[in-house]
């Protein structure tokens, strides 16, 4: 072939074309696939290197600059994933996963394989957190008179789990979901709506999960909606809940698949929506919040109750569902209304709304992570008066001794025995309660526990618990408390146990003579102490030297810090600094500690941010009257 001038330039062009032109997207900074997502964060261009002669430090900035924002990289990279799912049925991503017939599931990041194994468990620590939290909810809605029920939502890997990759074998019995059910019902008075067998039953007639997204589809919803309804109806009994055979589908939409922008494939999937067939008979309203927005349903029925509703992406699927049921319902998303999806509840919006019905709906697969509340909606527990032990029915073979304030109780070698129950202590049905019984172990194995008002039920399985025994009364008008063996094997039990209910206020130095960390500034005025905190996630701030306390006594402190800006916790340490007496926790106007083996402790304040991005600076304040 016989080269010509213009083929030559031709040639020439494209060349140049093919090396410059990827540099030039590069620099520019052209966003040519906006939904494409990578599990970490891309390198930045090392400008303070350049700015400060960092050489090598830049060189090396610049070389990972370019790998990683190389023009036209994203389109390579889905261009692999792409033929990786359709030739080989595998994914080029590890937070996605390709099992058979190409569905797709979450993978490592959003989703720990053995979650999909079962072999994943919720602590003790982590099943009473929400247990506790969404028993505060409960009882704050019930003093408005207003329902309160939890709802989780599957995983697609619960309801598909013949769809999971072969490799992947089940090895438990029960799910953290399974868990957090059975204890919840347990040691709360929550109303838990299980959605699982209804999705499963409908799972055998049709498709409820997108195959190519971790969400279900308009008839998984639907499904769960209605099985919302009838539990709804216990309570209201003029809820029905509506028959799929009242509905059609409207139409079918391509729609983006989230596991799609993960791979940085453009998967698309079909979209039936359904619809009833005499037409939608609420009205939808969509009105702006400061984050995002809330979707408001109208109905011409002043007999229907009234539904707040917020939760995740599952909820939006089943909204209009919902709503058909309800003279007013209203709908927020938590990743659009609150900036920690896990530890908010929308006071505001059920303040202003009043409504007959609240329902929290969470995807399963946000179980492990701990949640909260906002100080307004915080009950404190009724305390109850534990009876001096010398009224306790002991068992057989154990002996009970005082020692000034100390009861010293001589257990047996019996595994799991009684040791010794109080009599039985009067209680409101259906309330949540406290009580205290500081004890330490001095021989076996002895834990606490509660019984209900027959003596033949666990009410809160026994442990032995840091500071308070907190527990849902249920139906019972009495409890006892019990002290039993736990897993006792031939080795005598002991236990101290100390009797002082009395808390004693703890000295607290005044903020001046705190130690600050290193950043850390303090301005005195004449009111307050404020402090201008760093952006560390979990930092100390500020601590107090060594605290002389009495040991095993009660103790009570005061501290009404208050957050300017950012999050910060307070927490207290033992005598060596090593342990948590009190781990950090949210600011409380006070706080009670037991003081254990401990003769001084130690209080810190310090920076409570999850999220190490995009943090500011923290700045607290506290009165100086407080500290008089």
């Amino acid at each position: 072939m016989e080269f010509t001038p213009i083929r030559k330039t031709v040639i020439v062009a494209l060349f140049l074309a093919t090396i410059f032109l990827p540099l030039f997207v590069t620099i520019s900074g052209v966003n040519l696939y906006p939904s494409f997502i990578e599990n970490r964060r891309l390198a930045s261009f090392p400008a303070e290197d350049l700015r400060n002669l960092r050489i090598v430090s830049f060189a090396k900035g610049l070389e990972s600059f370019i790998n990683d924002n190389f023009g036209f990289r994203p389109y390579l990279i889905s261009l692999i994933n792409s033929m990786k799912y359709s030739m080989f049925g595998v994914s080029g991503n590890r937070n996605v996963l390709v099992g058979k017939d190409g569905f797709i599931f979450l993978g490592w990041r959003h989703l720990d394989i053995s979650d999909y194994r079962f072999t994943n468990r919720l602590d003790e620590e982590l099943l009473r957190n929400w247990t506790e939290a969404m028993e505060e909810r409960r009882q704050w809605l019930a003093g408005g008179n207003a329902k309160f029920y939890f709802l989780p939502v599957s995983n697609k890997g619960t309801i598909y789990p013949h769809k999971l990759p072969g490799w992947i074998e089940r090895v438990g019995k029960n799910s953290r979901l399974d868990q957090l059910i059975d204890y919840m019902r347990l040691n709360s008075a929550v109303d838990v709506i299980d959605v699982r067998p209804a999705l499963q039953k409908a799972t055998k007639k049709r498709q409820t999960y997108y195959k190519k997204d971790t969400h279900w589809n308009h008839y998984g919803a639907f499904a769960a909606a209605q099985t919302v309804i009838e539990r709804l109806s216990h309570s209201f009994p003029q809820l029905e809940p509506a028959s799929i055979s009242d509905h059609r589908k409207s139409y079918e939409s391509k729609a983006p698949m989230n596991s799609g922008v993960l791979l940085g494939v453009p998967f698309t999937g079909k979209n039936w929506e359904l619809e009833p067939i005499n037409g939608w008979t609420s009205k939808k309203e969509i009105r702006p919040l400061l984050k995002g927005e809330m979707k408001v349903y109208t109905r011409d029925d002043p007999k229907a109750p009234s539904l707040v509703m917020y939760g995740d992406s599952f909820t939006s699927y089943m909204e209009r569902f919902l709503a058909e049921h309800f003279r007013r319902a209203v709908f927020c998303n938590i990743w659009e209304f609150f900036p920690t999806a896990n530890e908010q509840f929308p006071l505001e919006i059920i303040d202003r709304e009043k409504p007959d019905i609240v329902i929290y709906q969470r995807v399963e697969r946000a179980l492990g992570e701990k949640t909260g509340n906002p100080d307004g909606i915080e009950r404190d527990f009724t305390k109850l008066t534990v009876p001096d032990l010398s009224n306790w029915t002991l068992l057989k073979g154990v002996k009970l001794a005082r020692e000034k304030e100390d009861y010293i109780l001589s257990g047996d070698n019996s595994e799991n025995g009684y040791q010794a129950v109080s009599p039985g202590i009067s209680v409101w049905p259906d309330t949540r309660v406290s009580f205290r019984l500081p004890m330490t172990v001095t021989g076996g194995s002895m834990a606490v526990g509660v019984l209900d008002e027959t003596g033949s039920k666990w009410i809160d399985l026994p442990r032995l618990a840091d500071k308070e025994y907190t527990f849902n009364t249920g139906d019972n008008r009495s409890i006892s408390i019990a002290i039993v063996n736990n897993d006792n094997k031939q080795v005598e039990s002991g236990a101290l146990v100390h009797t002082s209910a009395e808390s004693v206020p703890l000295a607290i130095p005044e903020f001046d003579k705190w130690q600050l960390s290193e950043g850390v500034k303090l301005t005195v005025t004449d009111d307050s102490y404020i402090v201008d905190g760093d952006d560390s996630a979990f930092r100390y701030q500020a601590n107090t030297q060594a605290i002389e306390v009495d040991s095993y006594s009660r103790y009570a402190l005061s501290l009404p810090v208050r957050s300017l800006k950012g999050k910060i916790a307070l927490g207290i340490l033992d005598e060596n600094r090593t342990r948590w007496i009190l781990p950090p926790t949210r600011l409380k106007k006070s706080y009670i500690i037991d003081t254990g083996a401990n003769r001084a402790v130690t209080i810190i304040i310090a920076n409570d941010n999850k999220n190490r991005d995009g943090i500011e600076r923290t700045r607290f304040d506290i009165p100086r009257q407080a500290m008089r």
